[in-house]
């Protein structure tokens, strides 16, 4: 390029070099504002091929963690704690393409094939589709399974804590730090400012009726078997005091407001 100079106009052979990609890298001048790059020059058509604003909007697009079943043209945002493992088995029951091990679900790692997280607004046509649950609710979820059940905080603090300074502790971490099995569920269904992207949300506590509702969309065979299901376990409320809940309350403040829960 510096042997037929930047700024006389582009000659084909190198067009066609910089359309191909040849080279990986071009060291440009950085001393000369827009309105000095002659146009139809070499330099002038090198910049036409940066991204555009829209094109690196789009570049930087907020990514969903997601389960896709291209056969029912359905994608499943997926929120941790919020029965995950019996939608993503009830998807790969209507959907045999899916690369799922049917004797290792319940297990973990069973969708490690099918769970992605990917830049969803590429798929106009598929139906989208979330399952929430009361946070409060999910959290005391978390708590039972990860912290006491699995010990994933004595492994890392070296004591298993109570409800209400794991509580406590959660408040404190921001969602950009947080594990996704307590992240605020809107940032999984939500665009860079705040929508929905969704089609539908269902709720944990209505699954039943939900997941027919998502079922009928495609006009696929309703089964739903329940997986990782808690068994005697107190009601959530229980758990809290009157600081906890109020802690937990402000925590996730937009996922109550924005799915309508209350404590």
């Amino acid at each position: 390029l510096q042997h037929t100079g930047l700024l006389r106009p582009i000659p084909d052979q190198i067009r066609q070099e910089i359309d191909d990609r040849r080279a990986p890298l071009y060291k440009l001048t950085w001393k000369l504002d827009d309105e000095n790059i002659p146009r139809g020059s070499t330099l002038d058509y090198l910049k036409s091929t940066l991204p555009g604003e829209d094109a690196a909007k789009e570049a930087k697009h907020k990514k969903h963690y997601v389960t896709r079943s291209d056969t029912n043209r359905m994608i499943y945002f997926i929120n941790p704690k919020c029965a995950c493992t019996t939608i993503k088995a009830f998807l790969a029951a209507t959907d045999p393409t899916l690369d799922v091990d049917q004797t290792k679900i319940g297990q973990d790692g069973a969708f490690s094939k099918v769970d992605r997280i990917e830049d969803v607004p590429r798929y106009p046509d598929y139906f989208k589709f979330t399952f929430v649950r009361n946070p409060l609710d999910r959290l005391v979820s978390c708590y039972l399974e990860k912290i006491i059940g699995q010990k994933r905080w004595a492994e890392i603090f070296g004591y298993s804590p109570s409800f209400a300074d794991f509580v406590r502790v959660v408040h404190g971490i921001p969602d950009e730090e947080a594990d996704i099995h307590y992240r605020s569920q809107y940032l999984n269904v939500t665009d860079d400012a705040g929508k929905l992207v969704v089609d539908f949300v269902g709720r944990v506590e209505t699954i039943q009726d939900d997941i027919r509702t998502v079922a009928s969309v495609r006009d696929l065979r309703y089964s739903l078997e329940h997986f990782r299901k808690s068994e005697g376990r107190k009601p959530y409320q229980e758990y809290y005091d009157e600081e906890t809940r109020d802690l937990a309350g402000e925590r996730y403040a937009t996922d109550i407001e924005l799915f309508g829960y209350e404590f």
